[in-house]
C-alpha cells in the first residue's frame, strides 16, 4: 500500500520530518518526507497497511498540539527502496 498524507498546523520546525523518518524506518516504510512552501508536511510512505497506520497515529499523537488537519490519499505503489527526508 501507499499513501500521500498532508499535514496542516505549525508543523515545520519542530522535529516532525526527523521524527517521521525515525518511525518509519523503525515499521520498514519507505518513501520520503519534507516541508512544503506553503507550511504543511508532506509524507508519501509505503508498506504494510498497519505499519503507516502506526505511523500516522505516532505522528497524531507525538504532534496533537500542532496538527490541525490531515488529509490522506491512496496512491499506486512506486516500489521505494528507502526512507528519506527530503530537502527541496
Amino acid at each position: 500500500m501507499r499513501k500521500k498524507i498532508t499535514f496542516y498546523g505549525d508543523v515545520q520546525g519542530v522535529g516532525f520530518r526527523f521524527s517521521a523518518f525515525r518511525f518509519a524506518k523503525k515499521l520498514n516504510l519507505s518513501g520520503w518526507v519534507k516541508n512544503d512552501k506553503e507550511g504543511t508536511v508532506t509524507l508519501v510512505c509505503e508498506g504494510e497497511e498497519k505499519n503507516i497506520k502506526a505511523l500516522i497515529d505516532y505522528l497524531k499523537l507525538m504532534y496533537k498540539g500542532n496538527i490541525e488537519k490531515i488529509e490522506e490519499e491512496n496512491q499506486p505503489l512506486q516500489n521505494f527502496k528507502t526512507f528519506q527526508i527530503k530537502r527541496d
